[in-house]
């Protein structure tokens, strides 16, 4: 043994106890952090979405068909509960997971399923950070888009379902 410092073979990354290196992978640890945390965010809300309008959903559609509404009522009703279906779907989608493609991807769980042991340990010591944080930021940006178009079809829905109990309340 001796007492040289670990140094990694590879030509296109500095050596391992580089200072410079390790604030850099400090770095992008702390983004992938970030990126993790926001993600497991968006899906604690998208689930509370979906949970809270699920409930609602379920309500209107056992207590409007009882209910005698005017044509416009119904209308506004109707259009108010397609749209609340639509945003939960897209609250639905922000939560599925996608491991079609996650399974070809390097520096995934879902990739090394299908491995080795030694295929792991290379592609783990081989440096996936960056590209990691990566494919998570891309994850986020989905999710968010998703859940964004999601809250926003609820306001919409929300709006519309009012607008349907008020008119039948005055018609």
């Amino acid at each position: 043994m001796t007492d040289e410092p670990a140094v990694n073979s590879s030509p296109a990354q500095a050596p391992i106890t580089d200072p410079l290196n390790s604030k850099v992978e400090a770095s992008v640890q702390e983004a992938i952090s970030r990126v993790a945390a926001d993600i497991a965010r968006t899906d604690l809300k998208a689930q509370a979405i979906i949970l809270s309008f699920s409930i609602l959903l379920n309500v209107i559609f056992f207590s409007i068909p009882r209910v005698s509404v005017s044509p416009l009522a119904a209308c506004l009703l109707g259009a108010g509960v397609l749209v609340m279906a639509a945003s939960l779907l897209m609250a639905l989608t922000s939560l599925r997971p996608s491991i079609n493609k996650a399974g070809k991807v390097k520096g995934s769980y879902f990739y090394w399923a299908d491995c080795s042991p030694e295929e792991v340990l290379e592609d783990v010591c081989r440096g996936v950070r960056v590209e990691q944080l990566i494919r998570l930021a891309g994850i986020a940006r989905r999710k968010f888009r998703r859940l964004r178009a999601a809250t926003d079809g609820i306001i919409i829905s929300t709006i519309l379902i009012c607008s349907g109990m008020l008119a039948s309340i005055f018609s």
